[in-house]
């Protein structure tokens, strides 16, 4: 009741998200995700009186995991693609930054994060 919905649907293709930051910038890279909605809109922030910008995902689904890239960048540079691999309740990716490409291969919902590992593939 509180968020000022700007926009809303369901997402057809990875999602991107810059927010320019003094020198530099953040991007937000949210993989495609079979079924996400996702709302942008606007909420109170702190103090109340003041707005603050927000993005809420949902799924429906027996099991599922949200995945999100987020990457600190000066200038132009940064992650260019994020690609969900495999099914969605499993947060594997594979992650481009300029000609670097990486495969993030993180264990089952039900397993300890513990397991996670970094396969830098080029």
């Amino acid at each position: 009741q509180h968020i000022a919905a700007t926009s809303t649907g369901v997402a057809a293709t990875a999602a991107t998200a810059r927010w320019s930051l003094g020198h530099g910038s953040l991007q937000l890279l949210l993989p495609d995700e079979e079924g996400t909605a996702i709302t942008v809109g606007e909420a109170p922030s702190n103090p109340a009186s003041e707005r603050r910008q927000v993005l809420i995902r949902t799924r429906t689904a027996r099991r599922t995991r949200f995945v999100a890239v987020l990457c600190p960048a000066h200038g132009a540079a940064g992650v260019t693609a994020a690609h969900h691999l495999g099914p969605d309740h499993v947060a594997n990716l594979e992650v481009v930054a300029g000609d670097r490409v990486d495969r993030w291969l993180l264990p089952a919902p039900d397993d300890d994060m513990a397991g996670a590992t970094l396969v830098p593939i080029s």
